[in-house]
């Protein structure tokens, strides 16, 4: 299905898989950071584990990755 099924589940993203995502789509921490609406500090913690990631922003890193349509609005594919 589409986005509608990342809601039904519960979204765990591990720190080591945040990091994949972001480096695939090109993003550094800042740029992560700013879509986010977080520090780069924050993004930092995140993927080391120093914190844990909450689910409203796994859920938003998944869908990042999962739906071209946002990328594009986020200009991170032409």
């Amino acid at each position: 299905g589409g986005p509608s099924v990342l809601v039904r589940r519960s979204i765990f993203v591990k720190p080591e898989h945040l990091h994949f995502i972001r480096k695939s789509h090109g993003l550094t921490q800042g740029r992560l950071a700013s879509i986010l609406g977080v520090s780069e500090k924050t993004v930092s913690r995140w993927e080391t584990g120093f914190t844990p990631i909450p689910h409203a922003i796994a859920l938003l890193v998944e869908i990042i990755d999962r739906v071209p349509a946002v990328r594009r609005h986020l200009e991170l594919e032409a």
